[in-house]
């Protein structure tokens, strides 16, 4: 049997934009379930490599329907920070790439996942000087510019915008 054709591509819907980070498959052998960083769990047929069901979780830190770029921003920075901005100009957007993969080694599948997130970066300012942490944080503060703690961040993309400043 020709090695090549034992691989399926499991592609999940296309609605689905975020790295695969779990996979577990059934005990029958027969299906793979995938599950996301944002929530999704999809469901596969190993022999075919077909979806056979979705279940959904929405996205964090995105736009909703309807909702601009700005607007987003101003409700995340009031859901993570409980404080209220004024969006003054976009200050950039920035493009990272993240490639994924996943090896299935009972069946020998390979998954391979490359997503570009795409990040725009307001400058707003405070409307009041009050601020916490709000529903999705557990502590928020401000920090003058040679006292943020750079190796703590957790996203790359405040990294580079930081080093914009």
């Amino acid at each position: 049997m020709d090695t090549e054709q034992a691989y399926h591509i499991l592609r999940p819907c296309h609605e689905n934009l975020t790295p695969v980070k779990a996979c577990a498959i059934s005990f029958c052998g027969n299906f793979v379930v995938l599950g996301t960083t944002w929530g999704w769990i999809e469901r596969f047929n190993l022999q075919s490599g077909i979806s056979r069901g979705s279940y959904v979780d929405t996205p964090k830190g995105s736009a909703r329907d309807g909702e601009s770029a700005a607007e987003g921003a101003i409700r995340e920075t009031w859901e993570e920070a409980s404080a209220e901005v004024e969006v003054i100009s976009p200050f950039a957007q920035l493009d990272i790439p993240l490639i994924g993969q996943a090896r299935i080694s009972i069946l020998n599948l390979l998954l391979y996942l490359m997503y570009i997130y795409t990040y725009v970066i307001f400058l707003a300012k405070l409307k009041k000087p009050r601020f916490s942490p709000g529903p999705e944080s557990s502590d928020c503060c401000l920090f003058e510019l040679d006292d943020i703690p750079f190796d703590s961040l957790a996203f790359s993309s405040i990294f580079v915008t930081l080093n914009l400043v």
